[in-house]
């Protein structure tokens, strides 16, 4: 049977827009790493077959089309106008992708996150954070535990990844974010969240998150690293015996938050929630990583991913 023309055109255009997209955050990772003043070759003995922008921009690509890296390569087979906007002539092997993704700073890419989250928000930003775990393996739980009952020994399957966000919840960018493996507690990521938003220049009015966070060290920090006010409310207190009065807080920052709590603010909590569902439903909640290091890495191109789509709606870039 034969295919109408129009049908045919409509597929080219989808086609022909989808490359430009990809081509396009080519293209932004390259002005994003010229800003920061990242050369780019990694040496000046290099055969300049693939730049640094390039690669870089690849592997944002590889997050914003839940790819692998040998699937990655197979894509640019089919994508001419994404090899020209990398400057590439030869299709690059997945092996040189995974060497050079090994070999990545984690400052760098807190910088290129903070960069382009830079163009999306403005000063007195309402700062939420939250924490999410990311599975790193696609098996389920209750196939492995099937499996392990039937004396399968090597069905060993790592603990999940758990990252901590910082969002504004005005445009839903990301922050900064900071990645352990297994379930440690929240607070123990919040030095991290502090220095890289310190680090990225923001100006924070406010910063609301769960009870979970409930600490007077961490309405410390947020007050002294970020000059920002704190809205955490105070955890429910346990059991007490009958007749036994319920104890007060310590410290005057939590008993501000029984006696004080601005609601308003708080209420933009939520949001935060929201870049998380975002990123898993664009981008997966699956890491594959073998290493903290790769997970980590994984997890950070996922976040500028994100940020990127969200400054191609918002035309700042």
């Amino acid at each position: 049977m034969a295919i109408p023309q129009d049908g045919i055109s409509v597929n080219r255009r989808r086609s022909s827009s989808k490359e430009d997209r990809l081509a396009n955050i080519i293209k932004v990772v390259a002005v994003v790493l010229d800003g920061l003043g990242v050369p780019k070759y990694s040496s000046e003995h290099s055969n300049r077959l693939y730049s640094v922008h390039a690669k870089i921009g690849l592997l944002v690509i590889k997050q914003h089309q839940k790819k692998t890296f040998r699937s990655l390569c197979d894509l640019l087979a089919s994508a001419p106008r994404v090899l020209k906007a990398a400057g590439m002539k030869f299709i690059p092997d997945h092996s040189t992708l995974v060497k050079f993704s090994a070999l990545l700073d984690k400052g760098l890419l807190d910088s290129v996150l903070s960069f382009i989250a830079s163009l999306l928000c403005d000063d007195g930003i309402l700062m939420a954070m939250d924490a999410t775990g990311s599975s790193c393996s696609s098996a389920s739980s209750h196939y492995v535990k099937r499996m392990r009952e039937m004396g399968c020994q090597t069905m060993e399957v790592s603990n999940y990844t758990k990252a901590t966000i910082a969002a504004d919840t005005a445009t839903l960018a990301v922050i900064a974010c900071e990645t352990s493996l297994s379930n440690v507690h929240d607070v123990k990521h919040v030095p991290a969240i502090m220095e890289k938003v310190v680090s990225g220049g923001f100006g924070v009015r406010c910063v609301v998150a769960y009870k979970g966070y409930d600490s007077e060290n961490v309405h410390e920090q947020i007050r002294k690293r970020l000059s920002a006010e704190s809205v955490i409310p105070v955890r429910d207190p346990a059991k007490r015996s009958i007749g036994r009065v319920e104890p007060t807080p310590k410290g005057k920052n939590r008993k501000k938050m029984v006696s004080l709590f601005p609601s308003d603010d708080y209420n933009r909590r939520p949001l935060v929630e929201t870049v998380n569902s975002m990123i898993k439903r664009k981008m997966g909640d699956i890491v594959y990583g073998h290493s903290d290091e790769s997970r980590h890495r994984e997890v950070m191109f996922k976040c500028i991913s994100h940020n990127m789509t969200l400054a191609f709606e918002a035309g700042v870039v």
